[in-house]
């Protein structure tokens, strides 16, 4: 993933953020103007809460005359049942026709409920929309999820409405993998899936100065498209809205090679609120297909992983392949492929969950690892490690693919049938990890680990610490932060 970013890196000026060695200084940024940063309002909404800003109807309380506004709705109210008008809007923001006391004959009340598939009113054509070419995207599914997302924040800033386009990468198209996005605020029209007439997203952010093409007005501008040498913009883009000054960066917890994270760290502060966003946009927009859901139950039915289970089950997903050879330096925060550390961290997981199951002794049983890796050699790896011999029995999703060690460029070779079965693997084993088994240790330096965070969301990440890193904690760029060395924007680490 992060080769294919770097070499975009070098079409833009660089900036000095780090040099072998010891630690220097770098760089602070200008402090952030208010409205960079999301009000709290936007954090409640991300979370999926009530925003606390006042409404058409708190103002006519406020003028005592919501006994008029009662009368009012309960009269449309009762037009809307009795002549079946259009007014029962699904989550599409759509009315459809609707009828009452359809299902009364078995006992089922009189509610209201839909009885067309045709729309009685067409929502407007989308007047602010920012396009992500799906092609244009040619790095790992992580990487370009990471980009959306990034992207999205944009969006949502400035009023664009989101679309992937239709065509296809290495992955497929992106209809191959995820369902179409539910437009709740306007229509897209076919023509907004051109790509022509759009300005490249990076020319309308605060960062269009580093580029070649002249600045415009993001308010003046309706239609603009991220391609690939984008994705670097936003990253700057999010670190900026982030965080204000290198400085802040300090208050990250510390990180290790040699021994896990505890789950508590997983989600430092400074990045709360990006993982809460990106979680409500994971649900939002990436929403897997009938396809892969089906693939993703098979597993859950086949693993035991629904119902009544006597012992607890830990997750791992280990990044191998062409991520340890070519971008990961060894380092005194990094796990970079230590298979000891991740036997660590699920060992702490299964000690944390293990008193949920009564009848389970940890200290005379052992309990399944289920190992998600593209490493033909990874089960026998973690079967071999002393902590994981001791405590897990090892087993692993189907492995298919290229069946050796993962090499992004094999991974293209491969016919596209192949490579998007493999998609959907990758994907459904994403879901198993984050949200049915008891507890996943994932590495937050590769970007599928930080993927099945988001998946996972607050609840099992913050709340209950199911989803943890066994190295470095959650981050919202393209490459992982380091206090005093590296700021997210570039693929830079600390030193051995």
């Amino acid at each position: 993933m992060n080769r294919a970013f770097a070499s975009l890196i070098s079409a833009w000026p660089r900036s000095r953020t780090s040099r072998d060695g010891d630690r220097i200084e770098l760089p602070s940024y200008d402090p952030l103007l208010a409205d960079h940063r999301e009000s709290s309002d936007s954090v409640r909404i991300a979370a999926g809460k009530p925003s606390g800003s006042s409404s058409p109807r708190a103002s006519w309380r406020a003028r005592g005359s919501a006994p008029i506004l009662c009368v009012i709705t309960l009269a449309i109210g009762f037009l809307l049942a009795r002549y079946g008008l259009p007014g029962r809007r699904t989550a599409s923001g759509l009315a459809y026709p609707s009828e009452a006391n359809v299902w009364s004959e078995f006992g089922d009340g009189s509610d209201e409920v839909r009885v067309g598939t045709k729309p009685t009113d067409l929502l407007e054509p989308c007047k602010r929309t920012i396009l992500l070419p799906w092609s244009s995207f040619s790095a790992g599914m992580g990487s370009l999820v990471t980009a959306s997302m990034q992207a999205m924040l944009f969006a949502k800033k400035h009023d664009y409405e989101f679309i992937f386009s239709r065509d296809a990468n290495y992955y497929g198209t992106f209809l191959d993998s995820f369902e179409p996005t539910d437009h709740t605020r306007c229509r897209v029209t076919e023509d907004m899936y051109a790509q022509t007439d759009r300005a490249q997203l990076h020319t309308v952010t605060s960062e269009a100065y580093r580029g070649p093409e002249p600045a415009r007005d993001v308010q003046a501008t309706d239609r603009v498209m991220l391609a690939g040498a984008d994705a670097i913009v936003m990253n700057w883009w999010v670190r900026n809205m982030t965080y204000g000054d290198i400085s802040e960066l300090d208050s990250l917890p510390p990180s290790s090679a040699y021994s896990p994270r505890p789950g508590s760290d997983t989600i430092p502060a400074l990045f709360r609120k990006r993982f809460y966003q990106y979680s409500a946009l994971s649900a939002e927009f990436f929403r897997m297909s009938p396809k892969i859901r089906a693939l993703r139950d098979k597993y859950k039915w086949d693993l035991g992983l629904e119902g009544a289970a006597k012992k607890p089950t830990i997750g791992v997903h280990f990044r191998g392949g062409d991520k340890l050879t070519m971008e990961c330096r060894p380092s005194a925060q990094l796990s970079c492929g230590n298979i000891t550390v991740h036997c660590m961290a699920a060992r702490d997981a299964l000690q944390s969950f293990a008193p949920a199951y009564p009848s389970f002794d940890i200290k005379s049983s052992k309990v399944r690892l289920l190992l998600m890796s593209a490493e033909p050699d990874a089960p026998r790896l973690f079967q071999s490690e002393p902590i994981c011999a001791e405590h897990f029995t090892v087993e692993t999703f189907p492995h298919e693919g290229t069946d050796k060690s993962y090499v992004q460029s094999d991974f293209r070779a491969m016919p596209l049938e192949k490579r998007i079965e493999d998609t959907h693997r990758f994907l459904a084993e994403i879901d198993i990890l984050a949200n049915w088994v008891d507890a996943a240790v994932v590495s937050a330096n590769s970007n599928a680990g930080r993927l099945i965070m988001t998946r996972g969301g607050p609840t099992r990440v913050i709340n209950e610490h199911r989803v943890r890193s066994v190295d470095i904690p959650w981050h919202p760029f393209q490459f992982p932060p380091f206090a005093g060395y590296c700021d997210g924007t570039r693929p830079c680490y600390p030193p051995p």
